[in-house]
């Protein structure tokens, strides 16, 4: 049975994604070094290895999940930084995979930059 492709995939198979984030300084002001994070993040992390651990806590599987460029088009973009809003837009095919890089990219982000809070990610960018 041939899986469902779900609403948001546009009919040639792409989506998009914006990530709205909350800053407690003018977005203004962190448009560089965010751009910067996002260049070198994808490019260090871009290939991710998922390990499965068994009850021994033996290393049971290894998996490597689809390159980050292999989904996504380019590293997240700014659509918005004006205010306290900051919006970052990732455009790509559809994966099954594409949730796991938009959380791995929120948290260490929000790692990296504590002025930064998640405050909502939009499906379809309001298409």
């Amino acid at each position: 049975m041939p899986s469902k492709i779900p609403a948001y995939v546009r009919e040639d198979g792409t989506f998009c994604v914006v990530v709205e984030f909350e800053t407690i300084q003018d977005a203004t002001n962190l448009r560089d070094q965010v751009t910067q994070w996002c260049n070198e993040w994808i490019e260090e992390n871009k290939t991710v290895h998922r390990v499965g651990i068994s009850d021994d806590l033996s290393v049971d599987d290894v998996e490597r999940l689809p390159d980050y460029f292999e989904i996504f088009t380019s590293p997240p973009y700014i659509i918005k930084a004006e205010d306290d809003q900051l919006w970052l837009r990732l455009d790509g095919m559809y994966s099954y995979w594409w949730r796991d890089w938009l959380a791995r990219i929120g948290v260490s982000l929000t790692r990296a930059l504590p002025e930064l809070r998640l405050h909502k990610i939009s499906i379809n960018c309001g298409e």
